[in-house]
């Protein structure tokens, strides 16, 4: 999702990306609201914090669940990321056990 947040950061918007864009604003909203409520999101207020329509939401998450897996596999690939950059910055090749699926070899 990183180049999801420099698209919406730069305000770059054309139909290819304004999807893109969208999706972004629905993850984002949902995830502060989870940081405020817990899991148990009313889809209409994660919509609305997004500015985008009801429509949209049920177009890319048509449920609660859908929404909040793709929340937490974005927070995963955000981990492993920083993962795999702690070790190209190390550059030994080691790792914790059970770790070595971050290596990018």
């Amino acid at each position: 999702m990183a180049r999801v947040q420099q698209i919406v950061a730069a305000g770059v918007v054309t139909e290819l990306n304004h999807a893109t864009r969208n999706l972004a604003l629905l993850l984002g909203a949902a995830r502060e609201l989870i940081h405020q409520s817990g899991t148990n999101l009313v889809m209409n207020e994660v919509a609305r914090r997004a500015g985008v329509g009801n429509a949209t939401l049920y177009r890319n998450f048509p449920t609660r669940a859908d929404l909040l897996v793709a929340v937490y596999q974005d927070e995963v690939d955000a981990l492993c990321g920083l993962g795999r950059g702690s070790f190209r910055r190390n550059g030994s090749g080691d790792h914790p056990v059970g770790w070595s699926f971050l290596r990018d070899d």
